[in-house]
């Protein structure tokens, strides 16, 4: 009964659907206000995906005066699409009213792309309408079904945290700090880099769900946690990587015993999908190749050289994987850039101050030096041939990851739940300034041009829906903060619940525990609560007075 219980409240439709309308209406918002071809590498990613839908499939890969790159055949328009951003990339004073026109020209041309021996999957996805529609109509399409995509995951990462982890509390702060302006505007932009974040983050709420609950692994969790392991592994060609580390991860938090009892009870076919997944990634590696890196020569280092650069752009990397816009030209505001570093210094001081146990360090600090090294392993040693070309959003999916696990650990969240209502509302407010600063500097970039302080009704440029889609956005964070920072009555007996459902013959929730005399006495405070459960569940406690008439 118990556990048909939980499946029936784990599988509930509207759950998903709430954090669906949490966080799409933002990603939709940002895919509607940023320019077409205004995203890092948007065009290119667009003609991949209209030309793998077309039927092609690894064509050669060959030197061009513009980079290496395989040469496709697609209709005009997506070739004329690749100099949609021509005039104001990487002039951030130009706002986007010099963009020409996209036509809806059909005869075949040659386009570059450098995508080619990526991952394929997300391509095909996206690039369904260009099979149907053309011009600025299919680029639009193309557009929003990844935005839906990339939005449908992080509803899948919001759902699991909020719905199946222990510690509500400290999982809200860690969603709300893991899910940055530049998160937000990857998913609504045509880029893999938005899938493998979205992906990432999914599949880390599923399993520190799956790691810090009590009892079997509920189905429901399981198949959540596969389905979003199986996109992130075909996000892109260093996602397999990062699944390895979040493993790692999970394994240091749960230990090796805990984890195979996970794996056990988990139906072969859940387990099959990212098994699949993952040789899928394998033999394209194998037939395809590594992609190629693009970039120009910055001169002659030494070693150490090479080491140092990389390491001095570390803060550069840091600060846009919080906001870096456009083609890496348009800096989140400093205003956004204080308010995510308060949250993740403030969420590094609660973890060590808590004195985490040595398991608990190693799993948060698995995905953060994997974001942290990722430039010292790639970029460092090709700094001559091909120069500083790694950016910050390439770590954002490890960063995201470390940001939740160390949210969620026990002494954290502790610590978040003594002081719930402050916390919960500090969280809203910089969330709502950082959010809100972000997306009205990068509206402002494209609209009057950065730099330029006077302000017109009648801007340059205007997205679609003009001023009303910027209203619309502050609005829709306005009601996502005020959603963060509401402490709803009762929010204890939710993380108690949570915590023993599924749990071996646990029937009801304990609402008392034995005195020192042996009286029973209420259970106050979700720190005692969770100690409570814990102690319940080992069996170092008797069952509570009225567990036969819970029964």
């Amino acid at each position: 009964m118990a556990g048909g219980r939980e499946r029936s409240r784990g599988g509930r439709l509207p759950r998903f659907l709430a954090c669906l309308g949490v966080v799409l209406p933002l990603v939709l918002l940002w895919s509607i206000a940023t320019p077409l071809g205004a995203a890092p590498d948007e065009p290119e990613h667009v003609v991949t995906a209209a030309y793998l839908d077309r039927g092609h499939l690894l064509p050669p890969v060959q030197d061009t005066p513009a980079g290496r790159g395989a040469v496709v055949t697609v209709p005009g328009w997506l070739q004329d699409a690749t100099g949609l951003p021509s005039c104001y990339a990487f002039h951030p004073e130009q706002d986007a009213s010099c963009s020409p026109h996209l036509t809806s020209e059909t005869t075949p041309k040659l386009a570059l792309t450098q995508f080619s021996r990526y991952p394929q999957t997300y391509y095909a996805i996206v690039g369904l309408p260009t099979r149907a529609l053309t011009g600025p109509a299919a680029y639009w399409a193309v557009r929003i079904l990844s935005a839906l995509l990339c939005g449908a995951l992080l509803a899948l990462g919001l759902e699991l945290l909020v719905g199946w982890h222990p510690r509500r509390r400290a999982a809200i702060v860690g969603a709300s700090v893991a899910v940055t302006p530049m998160a937000l505007f990857l998913a609504g932009s045509v880029t893999t880099s938005g899938v493998e974040v979205a992906a990432a983050f999914a599949t880390t709420a599923g399993l520190v769900c799956l790691a810090d609950r009590e009892g079997p692994p509920p189905r429901a969790v399981t198949a959540r946690t596969t389905l979003a392991a199986t996109v992130l592994v075909l996000s892109r060609p260093l996602s397999p990587v990062f699944l390895l580390v979040l493993l790692l991860a999970t394994l240091a938090l749960c230990g090796r015993h805990r984890l195979a009892t996970t794996a056990r009870a988990a139906p072969r076919s859940m387990l099959a999908l990212p098994a699949a997944a993952i040789a899928i990634s394998g033999a394209w590696i194998a037939v395809a190749g590594l992609p190629a890196f693009l970039g120009s020569p910055s001169g002659h280092h030494t070693a150490s050289g090479e080491l140092g650069i990389t390491l001095g752009r570390t803060g550069r990397m840091l600060a846009e994987q919080v906001g870096r816009f456009g083609w890496v030209d348009t800096p989140a505001p400093l205003l956004t850039i204080a308010a995510w570093t308060i949250g993740v210094v403030a969420l590094l001081v609660v973890g060590i101050a808590r004195r985490s146990s040595g398991r608990e360090v190693v799993a948060w600090c698995l995905p953060a030096a994997a974001a942290l090294l990722q430039p010292v392993v790639l970029e460092a040693p090709r700094i001559n041939t091909l120069g500083t070309f790694f950016q910050g959003r390439y770590c954002l999916p490890m960063s995201a990851a470390a940001v939740v696990i160390l949210a969620t650990r026990p002494g954290v969240g502790a610590a978040i739940d003594r002081v719930a209502p402050m916390v919960l509302r500090t969280v809203a407010v910089l969330w709502f300034v950082g959010q809100t600063g972000a997306f009205l500097a990068a509206w402002h970039r494209y609209a009057l041009g950065a730099g330029r302080r006077a302000f017109t009704l009648h801007p340059a440029w205007q997205p679609p829906g003009g001023f009303l889609t910027v209203i619309l956005f502050v609005v829709c964070t306005a009601l996502v903060a005020a959603v963060i920072g509401r402490d709803r009555p009762g929010a204890a007996r939710r993380n108690l619940e949570v915590a023993m459902r599924g749990s071996p013959g646990a029937r009801s929730v304990p609402r008392y525990a034995r005195g020192p005399s042996g009286v029973p006495r209420p259970v106050r405070g979700v720190a005692a609560a969770d100690d409570h459960v814990r102690r319940r569940v080992s069996g170092a406690l008797p069952p509570p007075p009225h567990a036969e008439s819970d029964r």
